[in-house]
């Protein structure tokens, strides 16, 4: 246990390997399974994480949890665009989040970091992930350590992106009948929280 995940050896056999592991689980729930790509800085096999994927949730009837920042991070890993290797009818739920891109010999590492802003280049990937998603069911933002008074705000620039990117007229429609404009949700930062916890 390495307290953090870890990218799997993508080889024709360790897909072999996870095959079999997806449907024993498959087996065991009745509830659908979504696959999502680890984060990663790095790559040990030959076949690119997309394409190991891709491949795993075709075989075992699976879908696809697509995290934007972790695909970014395998774009750069693999120093090329990685979108054209994704089944995108099988991609039910996207996921964005903050993050932090660092650059070392000339090279360039995303790494994960919800509390902090969305990257650019991930804002770019997530239109276009948006776009071409068309059986997409949901969208969440990852955001623990970010105060609600930070959240909320970018919960409502998440939903007009999607309505304005997203080829899924469904959740379009389904977002313009739940508009956060249209809820009362109180702005309540964390020492806001605190303070009101301690005093109760």
């Amino acid at each position: 246990q390495l307290g953090y995940f870890v990218s799997p050896i993508l080889t024709k056999d360790s897909l072999e390997e996870a095959v079999v592991r997806v449907q024993e689980v498959r087996k065991r729930i009745s509830t659908p399974l979504l696959l999502e790509p680890p984060p990663s800085t790095w790559k040990m096999g030959e076949i690119s994480m997309t394409q190991w994927l891709s491949e795993l949730v075709q075989r075992t009837g699976c879908g696809m949890l697509l995290d934007v920042g972790h695909l970014y991070a395998h774009c750069l890993i693999e120093k090329r665009d990685l979108l054209d290797e994704i089944p995108w009818d099988l991609v039910v739920e996207v996921h964005v989040a903050g993050g932090v891109i660092h650059k070392k010999q000339g090279k360039k590492y995303y790494v994960d970091a919800h509390a902090l802003p969305i990257q650019p280049e991930v804002w770019q990937l997530f239109d276009r992930v948006l776009q071409r998603a068309t059986n997409l069911k949901a969208v969440c933002y990852e955001c623990e350590g970010s105060s609600a008074g930070l959240v909320v705000p970018m919960l409502d620039v998440i939903r007009n992106r999607v309505k304005q990117k997203s080829t899924n007229e469904k959740l379009k429609e389904f977002i313009g009948m739940h508009d956060m404009t249209r809820l009362s949700l109180p702005l309540v930062s964390k020492w806001e929280f605190s303070q009101s916890s301690s005093q109760s």
